[in-house]
């Protein structure tokens, strides 16, 4: 292998997640102690014999990880660059070492040199620098390693994203074709939820490296994102743009259990349970994790199965006991197949579990409460987390549930799509629990017409109706 495709490869490890945690124990002699030989008497003929023993290091590096070996294949390159300080060959190879280097031990120290030895190697051989990632690049999977570090305090952690993206952003400004540098920017808009710039980086990724599923994936993230963000609260365009980059991703990394997982979520959003279910499993299939069995459990509550839904969320919690999530939901499907009793034990699992409910869940353990006459502990539940309505429609269900609001107000209040279509659940719940079983199905009924498929309160209308077209004994 050459000195230059050496050093490509090594920089391989840049756009991964896994550059640091190497070894550092010697395990190996040193080149110099394994061959014994009288040195050349030229300082070509020397950096020759200092590369080729730089080129084993690395190869050792390679093949154990020790970072001790990439150390020793820098002093030989640094050597071979004194004796010959214009051999292009030298400078590229140092360059891929050094980048290795810092990443492997989060070093940023490096970035100078390496740098320096960048603008060498482009000034003596600029078509062979070129196939290098740009030292830009570099520093911003270096930096962005570093912010994920444990120990850091927020604003160091945030201060190191900065320097990421302010890298990332002259990367793509210097090599505005090299797809990972705007994948990595618009990954690292999305972790900052900017979305409209992460939406750009991502598609540009796509049209740069059409075949890779990583690019897809995030493009459908970001598309998911921006499906309740637009003043009509339920964005179809961002659903379906999002299914169609997961099913990409799907296609280019079948056994991905992430990207059946989010194709999932995105066809659910869709309203196509079925196959919801079908790419949750699939995801179960190769990832038996709780979260995986949290989104089967979810599809198939959508689906119009909540004992199976609580199944799946029951084996969730069997992988991960402390996960809030998943306890959530298994009392949400536990409601939904009407199993009151079970739901509320469920609820108040959940409220034991450490961070706060949203507003939604204690409104729907307050329902379960009162399915079960418990009207009193139900209004006591609302009371306690009356400060988890966090804007002005919760604050009217809030309202409405306490009786200081009629139907018809709640509803006047509504704003867009989205509230209708809850306003017109909970105040049919109202008749359901008042056994007005005519308003109640008229209520349920215009709930589902609005077709926001991804709001709970649509799985449960679909199980009230259920219920309600039953024939009475």
């Amino acid at each position: 292998m050459s000195s230059v495709r050496i050093a490509i490869v090594i920089l391989g490890c840049l756009a991964l997640a896994g550059c640091a945690a190497v070894s550092t124990q010697d395990e190996k002699p040193t080149i110099h102690e394994e061959v014994q030989e009288v040195r050349p008497a030229s300082p070509e003929a020397r950096s020759k014999q200092l590369l080729s023993s730089a080129r084993e290091y690395v190869k050792r590096y390679q093949e154990g990880k020790n970072v001790r070996d990439l150390d020793r294949a820098l002093d030989a390159l640094r050597d071979a660059k004194r004796l010959v300080p214009d051999d292009p060959i030298v400078n590229v190879m140092l360059y891929g070492v050094l980048a290795d280097k810092a990443t492997a031990q989060l070093d940023d120290g490096l970035l100078d040199e390496l740098r320096a030895s960048y603008d060498m190697a482009f000034q003596q051989a600029p078509t062979l620098a070129r196939d290098l990632p740009h030292p830009a690049f570099v520093a911003a999977v270096l930096y962005w390693h570093i912010s994920a570090r444990e120990g850091l305090s927020t604003e160091q952690e945030k201060a190191y994203e900065d320097k990421a993206i302010k890298a990332l952003r002259e990367a793509v400004r210097e090599r505005p074709a090299h797809a990972g540098a705007h994948f990595m920017l618009g990954r690292a808009y999305y972790h900052r939820d900017l979305n409209e710039l992460a939406l750009f980086e991502a598609q540009e990724a796509v049209q740069l490296a059409p075949g890779s599923a990583d690019a897809r994936y995030l493009l459908g993230n970001v598309h998911s994102d921006r499906v309740h963000s637009d003043d009509a609260c339920y964005d179809r365009a961002s659903v379906d743009a999002a299914v169609r980059a997961y099913k990409d991703a799907v296609r280019l990394a079948p056994d991905s259990p992430d990207a059946h997982r989010r194709l999932s979520d995105a066809l659910r959003h869709q309203g196509q349970f079925e196959l919801a279910v079908f790419e949750a499993r699939r995801a179960v299939e190769l990832d038996d994790s709780a979260r995986n069995r949290l989104e089967l459990g979810e599809a198939l509550l959508a689906a119009g199965h909540p004992e199976l839904a609580a199944r799946e969320q029951r084996e969730a919690l069997k992988r991960r006991p402390d996960y809030a999530w998943a306890q959530a939901e298994l009392a949400l499907a536990l409601l939904a197949a009407g199993v009151h009793e079970e739901a509320v034990d469920a609820y108040k699992r959940r409220m034991e579990l450490g961070d706060p409910p949203s507003f939604y869940m204690a409104l729907h353990y307050h329902l379960a409460l009162r399915h079960l006459g418990r009207s009193g502990e139900a209004r006591a539940v609302l009371e306690r987390y009356a400060d988890r309505a966090e804007d002005p429609w919760e604050e009217h269900l809030l309202t409405f549930h306490l009786g200081r609001l009629d139907p018809e107000e709640l509803l006047a209040n509504a704003e867009n799509e989205c509230q209708r279509s809850e306003g017109h659940f909970y105040t049919g719940y109202q008749q359901f629990l008042a056994g007005d079983t005519q308003g109640a199905t008229r209520r349920f009924e215009e709930n589902l017409k609005a077709d926001t498929y991804c709001f709970l309160e649509t799985h449960i209308a679909g199980a009230r109706l259920s219920q309600l077209s039953e024939p009475t004994r």
